[in-house]
């Protein structure tokens, strides 16, 4: 069965707010609130290109072969994890790559596939033999495991494979929730709106102009470091409510450079504190240990009176030092109608 790559972006205003917090899309289908990603879609992530593989040998050498590839012959190529010089996450459903063809004994073309499928009947490389260098930019579905293989047709070649991006459906899938907190927040607004319409004009005037108005904040930076046993703040947000009303909270971040696979926690609260029960949190990684890039959602509300309140990203590890990747958090308030 064939999966198509859709890339997909969220429109109007809300785009501005998710950008705010780091999500990143080529726009192709516009989205507006109420729209959600379909069950093939993916988003694609750009990353400063790294070399995944190299079969020339000595100094040139990257990854786990340093000869030619065979007539006839596919080689697999593990794409997820850290292979080469790349660390792609093991959400990743596809890559962009490079593939380039070096030193040719013959006219001949390569082939790129996601791996544990029949040979498929194309070419993505066609060279000739003697030929300079030849790349060619593609982007290429991943097996369930991970990989591609690389198929020669003659002779025997070199071939590189240079990384530019990855496809993921993560990203979609955390738009998706961070869109129904702001969904909830506008259903509110939109009460708000018709109780004031269905007041006479010098009234509605009177309110419009003591009303609070929806308060938006973010907060998003460079990565935090979690520390075995302790409670930590990755990340925070302020909301200065005028009055009693609803915040809707959502955060994110990514879970990468574990040293010692165990289990981490996370919550989005008012206190930088541990829950007095473990289920209260709201967010734990898998019970068999954390992965690097364990992508962490969260969305709650929160019924807040006047004045600021903090609302932040906390975690506790346990056994587990690791770094925290672009920790995220919105904060929308609306005032109670």
């Amino acid at each position: 069965m064939q999966t198509h790559i859709k890339t997909t972006t969220v429109g109007w205003a809300v785009a501005g707010i998710i950008a705010g917090v780091g999500a990143s899309a080529i726009t192709m289908n516009a989205w507006s609130v109420g729209a959600a990603p379909g069950d093939t879609d993916s988003t694609f992530v750009p990353i400063e290109p790294c070399r995944l593989f190299d079969t020339r040998t000595g100094e040139f050498n990257v990854g786990d072969r340093d000869t030619p590839i065979g007539e006839g012959e596919t080689h697999p190529f593990q794409v997820t994890g850290t292979n080469g010089d790349c660390t792609l996450p093991a959400d990743a459903t596809a890559v962009a790559v490079n593939l380039t063809g070096v030193g040719p004994t013959a006219d001949t073309f390569l082939t790129i596939f996601p791996s544990g499928v029949d040979l498929p009947n194309v070419s993505a490389v066609n060279m000739t033999a003697g030929q300079p260098p030849t790349p060619n930019k593609l982007d290429v579905q991943l097996s369930a495991g991970g990989s591609v293989d690389v198929y020669n047709a003659f002779g025997t070649v070199d071939v590189i494979g240079d990384v530019l991006g990855y496809y993921t459906d993560s990203t979609l899938d955390e738009i998706a929730e961070r869109l129904t907190a702001l969904e909830a927040a506008d259903d509110a607004l939109t009460a708000r709106v018709a109780t004031l319409e269905a007041l006479d004009a010098g009234t509605r005037l009177d309110a419009l102009e003591s009303a609070a108005r929806p308060i938006i904040a973010t907060s998003g930076g460079v990565a935090a470091t979690a520390t075995s046993g302790t409670v930590e703040s990755m990340r925070s947000v302020t909301i200065d409510a005028p009055g009693p009303g609803t915040v809707a909270v959502v955060a994110s971040a990514e879970l990468e450079e574990v040293q010692d696979a165990e289990f981490v926690r996370c919550s989005v609260d008012t206190a930088v504190a541990e829950p007095a029960a473990a289920n209260s949190y709201d967010w734990q990684s898998a019970s068999d240990g954390v992965t690097d890039n364990d992508v962490i959602t969260i969305t709650r509300a929160f019924e807040v009176g006047a004045g600021p309140t903090t609302f932040h990203l906390v975690c506790k590890t346990f056994g587990v030092t690791t770094a925290v990747q672009s920790p995220n958090v919105v904060a929308v308030y609306v005032p109670t109608g």
